[in-house]
């Protein structure tokens, strides 16, 4: 993936770059807007518009531009840039120098274009922006989300935000915000998403919205999820346990949380393939453990998780990431096993709270929310796993 900018002639810069990748056409209209209040502007080429290989004296004698793709003798991309890192090089002597930004992937590129962005914003020119290298240190860099409908604890707190959370130009920005501060993924939280998502089609009584009503959510979260993965970001799903929606709590007689019969089994199942066969810009879901799960046992509890998200998962048409929240009564030994037993193509997600809900009080790990005393469990992550990785959800 190549983001190749031209010179620089009478405060006019040239771009080459696919404009058919969304995160490439964020990062470029960044730079221009950096170059904008600058006094300069920008001019835009398609890569796909060139032959696969140009010759990069040709192309700079001709176009004012070198122009080549990665993979190609000529691109000498530096062995040490990863996955969603990049390279800014220069290539050519003197007045045909051209400023490059290489990266494996479309991410790593866009990240490219907006660190350009805020050279530019901090006063250097085009010509004086230096070489770098730059890797994530991270590869999980994210925000956790709470909504406010189905939220976990209700209230006009909540309640005051549900037009905002409803409103497309609001996430617009909010997404903005993520990409430019270099985070990959947007996990989005509440007590029972599903029926805010879609109409279960075995369960059409636990969606209490009108066609017309249901149709306006769905636009809206395919929106949100089109919006996010054009800046680079994943999208995640997460519930708490085990809630059911109050509309099928009522048809069928239930409680609305912590009922762990059959009939919930399946439903969670169901709902959880449906959903992901319905949005698919959606990266993957989640669980967390423990919440309303009273009177459970640790394996009971991982039973529960194999039997509803990770059995729903299995039967869904295309394949997903998972997030496992290991919270309280949260059993390496069993989460291990039911992981093991999954066998997902890519690594889960093990969400641990760094220093319990006070994460800026020390830079040491000292406390967790994963065990009923607070104590450390580190069976989570010795032996180290091979199938999953511990992310740290840092809360104050």
């Amino acid at each position: 993936m190549v983001a190749i900018l031209g010179h620089v002639a009478a405060g006019e810069a040239v771009i080459a770059y696919r404009t058919s990748s969304p995160p490439l056409r964020f990062g470029a209209a960044r730079l221009e807007e950096a170059l904008r209040e600058r006094s300069g502007s920008l001019s835009h080429r398609d890569l796909a518009d060139l032959p696969p290989r140009v010759d990069v004296a040709v192309a700079a004698s001709e176009a004012d531009l070198a122009i080549f793709r990665v993979g190609d003798p000529e691109a000498a991309l530096d062995p040490a840039v990863s996955k969603e890192g990049f390279q800014i090089a220069r290539r050519g002597e003197g007045g045909g120098a051209r400023l490059y930004i290489l990266a494996r992937d479309a991410s790593g590129a866009m990240y490219g274009l907006l660190d350009l962005a805020e050279e530019i914003r901090l006063g250097r020119s085009l010509e004086s922006v230096p070489e770098k290298i730059r890797n994530p240190r991270f590869p999980f860099r994210t925000v956790k989300f709470n909504l406010p409908w189905s939220p976990y604890r209700s209230g006009p707190a909540a309640d005051l935000q549900l037009a905002v959370c409803r409103d497309l130009g609001f996430w617009r920005r909010f997404l903005d915000m993520l990409a430019e501060n270099r985070f990959n993924v947007l996990s989005l939280w509440n007590l029972h998403p599903f029926p805010f998502l879609i109409r279960p089609k075995n369960f059409p009584e636990a969606c209490p919205f009108s066609d017309r009503e249901l149709e306006e959510w769905r636009r809206f979260w395919r929106s949100l999820f089109r919006m996010a993965r054009e800046r680079g970001l994943e999208t995640y799903v997460i519930n708490w346990n085990i809630v059911v929606s109050p509309e099928f709590a009522r048809a069928h007689g239930l409680k609305e949380r912590n009922d762990a019969s059959e009939l919930v089994r399946r439903y969670t199942r169901e709902c959880v393939a449906q959903l992901i066969d319905e949005y698919e810009d959606l990266t993957g879901l989640g669980v967390t453990l423990a919440d309303w799960m009273e009177g459970m046992t640790p394996r009971e509890r991982e039973d529960w998780i194999e039997a509803t998200f990770i059995a729903g998962m299995k039967q869904a048409r295309r394949q997903v990431k998972f997030i496992h929240r290991s919270v309280l009564a949260g059993s390496p030994v069993e989460m291990r096993r039911v992981i093991d037993a999954a066998a997902l193509p890519d690594p889960v997600w093990v969400e641990v709270k760094f220093n319990w809900s006070h994460g800026h009080s020390t830079p040491r790990l000292a406390i967790t929310h994963d065990h009923p005393t607070g104590q450390i469990d580190e069976g989570f992550w010795n032996p180290a796993p091979a199938n999953y990785k511990i992310a740290w959800m840092v809360r104050n």
